[in-house]
């Protein structure tokens, strides 16, 4: 019987560890789905502030509007884009249809003619991010699970084949 305790002892402290490693790998993965989410922020933020300066500049609010709109469209994970001049009047803006809870936001300031700056805003999901990780976190418990069950059955087996051995 002591044998007995000390497999189940062990199995436990293996799953313990198991368990405890598949969370640093879950929480390692969400980091970098967040960094990344972070760098496209920023990449789109780039982009999308180089559009609207040229097209303040020229002064081509509607041109502007349909530009944002069709950024926005092309790339679902955009939340929202919001362009509002110094005195609070939206000059150009999109979204959001259906807002995210969660979400990367961005402001930046950009020349608006002789007027000054207009601050521009990019919302971006990040349940994408989240959902990926979740899944992730799913499959992880259940490949726990499993490797669970087969040292349970292992050790029941061995159990099993111990007592067909020993004599009564």
């Amino acid at each position: 019987m002591p044998t007995l305790t000390w497999v189940v002892l062990a199995t436990l402290v293996f799953i313990l560890l198991l368990s405890a490693a598949m969370g640093l790998v879950v929480r390692r993965e969400f980091q970098q789905q967040l960094n990344l989410a972070e760098e496209l922020a920023r990449g789109q933020m780039a982009v999308i502030s180089f559009i609207a300066e040229t097209e303040l500049q020229k002064g081509n609010y509607d041109t502007l509007s349909s530009l944002l709109e069709q950024w926005a469209g092309k790339h679902k994970e955009i939340d929202e884009i919001k362009l509002i001049s110094r005195n609070g009047f939206v000059i150009a803006s999109y979204g959001p249809h259906q807002p995210s809870d969660r979400r990367h936001v961005l402001n930046t300031e950009i020349p608006y003619s002789y007027r000054g700056q207009a601050k521009l805003m990019l919302a971006l999901s990040l349940e994408n991010a989240y959902t990926s990780t979740w899944r992730l976190a799913v499959q992880m418990m259940v490949i726990i699970v499993l490797i669970s069950g087969m040292f349970t059955l292992a050790e029941r087996q061995g159990r099993l084949k111990a007592e067909a051995v020993s004599p009564r």
